[in-house]
């Protein structure tokens, strides 16, 4: 079925996905900590997702304006990513401060697709579209998770129980949603004729 994906930057959602999984699974059974966290696992993790979306925006992308911004935004935010890491909120703590530039950074991709492809006179009905269906998950996605992310430093640090249980449903709740909306992306990518 890998053969049969018609864009080679939706091809690169299979291993990005297995990845996904890998760090998940390691991170749920606890199997990267250091000190009794594995806030530096989704750290990096997370930093690698952005760029590999500003990635795939980029490939997906037609306009060579907004392909540069992608480009330098995505170097920004890794500079970024790196001091916050090393010099601000540290390795130990999640890093909520670049998590929401990668955030909006994302959502600001999807916006620039939407654009795009309403310009698009090619593209008569987007719901055939694989990055149609993958923006649309990634912006439900980010969207939801930057305003409950500004929540966040309030809901880990003071670990009042009933906001870590709505913080776990949302993030379920939007992971679900992302990645059936990939999924679907995926599926339309092999329905497409080459």
């Amino acid at each position: 079925m890998y053969q049969r994906i018609k864009f080679k930057f939706i091809r690169w959602f299979v291993p990005f996905l297995a990845f996904t999984c890998i760090v998940e699974t390691a991170g749920y059974f606890q199997l990267v900590t250091i000190n009794g966290s594995n806030h530096w696992w989704y750290n990096i993790y997370t930093a690698i997702e952005f760029i590999f979306f500003s990635v795939v925006f980029y490939a997906a992308l037609d306009n060579r304006v907004l392909k540069k911004v992608i480009k330098i935004t995505a170097i920004i935010f890794a500079l970024c990513f790196l001091i916050n890491f090393f010099f601000i909120q540290g390795w130990n703590h999640f890093h909520t401060i670049t998590y929401r530039i990668g955030s909006l950074m994302v959502i600001c991709w999807c916006f620039f697709y939407f654009r795009e492809l309403m310009k698009s006179e090619k593209i008569k009905t987007p719901i055939f579209e694989p990055m149609f269906w993958i923006s649309t998950g990634l912006l439900f996605f980010y969207a939801g998770f930057f305003l409950y992310i500004n929540a966040f430093d309030f809901i880990a640090y003071t670990k009042l129980k009933e906001y870590i249980s709505l913080f776990r449903f949302i993030s379920n709740f939007l992971n679900l949603l992302l990645y059936s909306f990939i999924l679907v992306g995926i599926y339309f990518s092999w329905q497409t004729k080459t």
